[in-house]
């Protein structure tokens, strides 16, 4: 609770007074929201050089309570039959300017006037606060310019206060549209239309225009409102991607908070850039400024796709591991057995579909990127093998020759079944690469436990060093599941020194006694507590620098790929209305699709290091 000073709240006034278009609504900036959020940044920064630091939201807030009080205490004053009566509040005199622009609300109030009370009531219903004495100030959420709040123009229901039954119905149609990737089109198809009659005969379907502009403006605003609060770390979650829709190349940023929520942040269109450098270098500082300005956010962690992107420490670099297991795969996966061994498959699918072969187990064709199909697709060749020889030796003429030499070549089966095992081995690290609540700690667990045929043991080696950064051998190091068990003396060595340049003489001691297991870590230890969340909940009575460190390590994320693969279903569904909406529209699209996409995947709380 921030409490004011009878000047500093005089100098408040005197700056409101000023801002004649915040309160005359005859003023021509009076609806103007630029003006207005300039003219209450304004009051900010005069007010912070009298060491008065507010924020807008705070500020706002506490003219909603003055209105009512000096309201208040003049329809007290009105009541009262002496003319010697005296206003209680002590700033009734000087607040005599709003004397004309505020009325009772038993009183007919103007359009305009109205307009103003339902988004000051709004904005209480969206920030939680209600209001509070002249001498004291709620605790804030800080927002910033890029703050909105939704229109208001009419009356109240459930999700969307302020607004009668058919926006608010617009706006729940809107989102379902916005969030389940649908074409926009189907406003314009006879057959939803129709479906809309049968269950609402008096609805009408708001035009694709609309939901494309004003509609899509205004579910954005409601994406973007109160989502600040107290300072917090966060990690930054950075990925190019490159779609087939027009050959385009973005760039998506994301940010994962303390609570593990996570937002989007924004997109680039990377195809505008010549320089891929200064493209990186001015995302960073926008990614850090809407982290700060929107959400109060400061990034300890950077995780990225990109190897060579130059990080200022003390931030630290994540490699991204999905591509890098993508890589690790392609190099060790023959690659023409399986071009060669799906060219079988799908002459075997055909036959089967005319009914000349009766397959053994369904065939299963690779999806790109989803190398637990590539597994799936040797399962389904190799379970299928015995039964296609024996239909091409009564009909030897359904395959050209030389697939029909492979299928009764000794060798190709070798090598199917050896590339087959390389991708069960495989099978745990493309998991925990592409799942999206897979952590560092459980990354390097999966790569450090990988054992392959010593003849892959130098490509592993090196595709290990690059993907395993010491970040993740430090949250491997102090997860209670793996105890880094599996690190080399070496890697302990980088260890060991990133965490003694990361606490001080008090977390120093708190890693002794984890490293020996004293104190609190043996009695958990004893106890054989695994969760990581709750190993260190325990400890951090007792040893808070190390249990600091500890959860920054464990909560980071091992890639970005659930977030790719969205952003790709995104854009092959809009794509092609891209340059009709213009980038900023574009951006707000995926803003609302990604916010309702991280909403559902939260809906049952989880929890990402368990």
């Amino acid at each position: 609770m921030s409490n004011w000073k009878r000047s500093e709240l005089s100098a408040f006034i005197a700056l409101y007074e000023e801002c004649e278009n915040l309160y005359n609504y005859d003023h021509p900036d009076f609806l103007n929201k630029k003006k207005r959020l300039e003219s209450l940044s304004y009051i900010s920064k005069q007010l912070e050089k009298l060491n008065k630091r507010v924020t807008i939201n705070e500020i706002n807030m506490k003219i909603k309570t003055l209105k009512n009080q000096y309201l208040s205490v003049k329809k007290a004053e009105s009541s009262k039959q002496s003319d010697a009566y005296v206003p209680k509040l002590w700033c009734y005199n000087q607040l005599y300017f709003l004397n004309n622009y505020l009325k009772d609300h038993s009183e007919n109030s103007s359009p305009v006037s109205e307009k103003l009370e339902e988004k000051e009531e709004l904005d209480e219903k969206f920030t939680g606060k209600k209001s509070e004495s002249v001498g004291t100030l709620t605790s804030s959420v800080p927002v910033t310019s890029t703050t909105f709040n939704i229109s208001t123009k009419l009356k109240k229901t459930s999700h969307y206060p302020g607004l009668n039954q058919k926006i608010s119905t617009d706006f729940y149609l809107a989102e379902f549209i916005y969030s389940s990737n649908i074409p926009f089109d189907i406003i314009e198809s006879f057959r939803f239309r129709r479906l809309i009659q049968i269950l609402n005969k008096s609805y009408i379907i708001p035009k694709k225009k609309n939901l494309l502009t004003n509609i899509l403006d205004e579910i954005h605003e409601t994406c973007i409102y109160g989502l600040s609060g107290e300072e917090k770390d966060a990690i930054l979650l950075l990925c190019g991607i490159s779609t087939s829709k027009r050959d385009s190349k973005y760039i998506l940023a994301c940010i994962q908070t303390e609570d593990e929520s996570r937002h989007f942040l924004n997109l680039w269109d990377a195809d505008l850039q010549e320089d891929p450098l200064d493209l990186i270098n001015d995302i960073l500082i926008e990614c850090q400024q809407i982290a700060k300005d929107v959400y109060n956010s400061n990034f300890y962690m950077i995780l990225s796709d990109d190897p060579e992107i130059e990080i200022q420490p003390p931030i630290w670099h994540v490699v991204c591991n999905a591509p890098v297991v993508e890589y690790f795969i392609f190099e060790i996966l023959e690659v023409e057995v399986v071009e060669n061994m799906v060219k079988i498959l799908r002459i075997i699918e055909k036959l089967a579909k005319e009914d000349v072969f009766h397959q053994n187990c369904p065939i299963i064709l690779p999806i790109e990127k989803n190398w637990s199909t590539f597994r799936d697709t040797f399962r389904s060749y190799l379970k299928n093998y015995d039964d296609v020889q024996k239909l091409l030796k009564t009909n030897p003429d359904l395959f050209d020759s030389e697939l029909a030499e492979l299928i009764f070549s000794n060798e190709f089966h070798m090598k199917v079944h050896k590339n087959f095992k390389l991708l069960i081995d495989l099978s745990e690290l493309i998991t925990v690469s592409q799942k999206d609540q897979s952590t560092l700690a459980e990354l390097a667990e999966a790569w450090l436990s990988l054992n392959l045929a010593p003849e892959y043991h130098e490509i592993l080696e090196t595709f290990r060093t690059n993907a395993l950064t010491v970040y993740a051998l430090a949250a491997n190091f102090l997860h209670p599941k793996y105890k880094g068990r599996h690190l080399s003396y070496v890697q302990k060595t980088l260890v060991n020194e990133f965490m003694l340049e990361s606490l001080n003489s008090t977390g120093q001691q708190d890693l002794h006694a984890f490293k020996e297991n004293l104190d609190i870590f043996k009695t958990l230890n004893d106890r054989n507590v695994t969760s990581a969340k709750t190993f260190w909940n325990m400890a951090e009575k007792r040893h808070p620098i190390l249990t600091r460190l500890a959860k920054k390590l464990l909560v980071g994320p091992a890639s970005t790929f659930e977030q790719e693969k969205w952003f790709l279903k995104f854009v092959n569904c809009h794509g092609d209305i891209r340059s009709t909406l213009g980038i900023e529209r574009f951006r707000k699209l995926a803003k609302i699709y990604f916010t309702f996409k991280f909403q559902d995947q939260n809906i049952k709380p989880h929890d990402r290091y368990m």
